[in-house]
């Protein structure tokens, strides 16, 4: 499916603006709209125009609220190539919006004066939604619960609308909005469009949730997401048991709209096991991190990492060290920098293992640098 991003902005009136925010429900036929009661973020479906003088056209809508009663706002119309900028109000009076839209996607062309004038709407029915998506998925199945073994056989198909109550870290328990359709359940977030919708012509997919620390259920849907190997995950789940505190998945470093988590996979004897997958919240894309070989293993890439690290913002390097035996007297110290949409090796230390332990030379900074070319070897 083509999208079209438009950015417009929002403003809010009311004769007590901070007193009384307008809240979520239907708007009259075709515009469902939701504000989220904890960041008070907006997002909306709404149809505009449904006969044969004004053929439908067709919103998605998200606002971020800013200083004034104010919303900045990104709407992406389906089937639509251009990227429009511009300037858009929406204004609540009591129970009403108003929405102006000075440029407007082609589907639209027969609404545009009206949008450019102003279309206002009274409030027709409440609702307690939380937000409203657009379906991403070809087909997104129905739940009765939470829980991915309790598929019903109904489903919503790519473009259709839902408007949901509750969530989860990989659920929410939603409602189909069509005329006449009583149909709700648990649908899962992966099926979903993102939020906010991007400038790279589509909406971006919608990622897991992730608290600090990371639950089990956290765990489990990011796992649907990056599909980490069975051996790594199952190594996980026993060598942790029950004593786990968290699901093992942390944010390792942030830059502008891409991240990369560390994933836990347990532990080997002296050092832990490790993953590192890279999200790019921008593209909605989503993929575990396979590592270049150090030399002489330079050509066997790896995305399993045996030991411990750390990330300095400052530098933005990330730094491994792998002991070779447990005193740490011996082994690699790896650095990586995120560049080239991965993590790529600048520099690594090496010091072979003697016959016997020192204790006194652990002092990983002296160990002999190497080089990340590995031509050099």
């Amino acid at each position: 499916m083509r999208w079209q991003l438009l950015a417009i902005g929002l403003c809010v009136w009311s004769s007590s603006i901070l007193a009384a925010p307008f809240g979520s429900g239907q708007y009259g036929e075709g515009w469902n709209v939701a504000v989220d009661p904890d960041d008070g973020r907006l997002t909306a479906d709404l149809t505009i125009g449904s006969d044969a003088t004004h053929p439908a056209c067709r919103l998605y809508v998200f606002g971020e609220p800013v200083s004034g009663g104010s919303y900045q706002l990104a709407a992406v119309g389906p089937d639509a190539k251009t990227v429009h900028a511009g300037q858009a109000t929406v204004t609540t009076d009591g129970g009403a919006i108003r929405i102006e839209l000075p440029t407007v996607p082609p589907e639209c062309h027969s609404v545009a004066e009206s949008l450019q004038q102003g279309i206002q709407r009274q409030l027709t029915a409440a609702k307690p939604w939380r937000g409203v998506r657009w379906v991403a998925a070809e087909r997104a199945y129905f739940h009765r619960e939470a829980d991915d073994s309790t598929r019903r056989k109904a489903y919503v198909v790519r473009g259709d609308a839902l408007a949901y109550t509750k969530e989860t870290a990989a659920f929410v328990e939603a409602e189909y909005l069509k005329s006449g359709s009583t149909t709700r359940g648990w649908v899962s977030w992966a099926d979903l469009g993102a939020m906010r919708p991007t400038a790279q012509g589509r909406t971006a997919n919608r990622f897991p949730r992730l608290s600090e620390p990371a639950t089990s259920a956290e765990r489990a849907a990011w796992r649907q997401v990056l599909h980490w190997a069975d051996h790594n995950e199952e190594h996980f789940q026993a060598s942790m048991g029950d004593a786990a505190t968290d699901g093992g998945i942390q944010p390792l470093l942030s830059i502008g709209s891409t991240r990369v988590l560390r994933i836990s996979f347990g532990f080997a004897a002296y050092q832990e096991i490790f993953g590192y997958a890279l999200i790019d919240d921008a593209l909605g894309e989503a993929r575990m991190l396979t590592l270049k070989g150090f030399p002489p293993d330079a050509d066997v890439p790896y995305s399993e990492i045996f030991g411990f690290d750390s990330y300095n913002a400052n530098d933005q390097i990330v730094q491994v060290f792998s002991k070779s035996r447990g005193m740490g007297d011996c082994g690699r110290v790896l650095q990586y920098t995120l560049q080239d949409g991965g993590l790529q090796l600048l520099q690594w230390r090496m010091r072979e293992c003697g016959d016997e332990i020192d204790e006194g030379d652990i002092d990983t900074d002296s160990w002999p640098v190497q080089s990340g070319d590995p031509d050099q070897y």
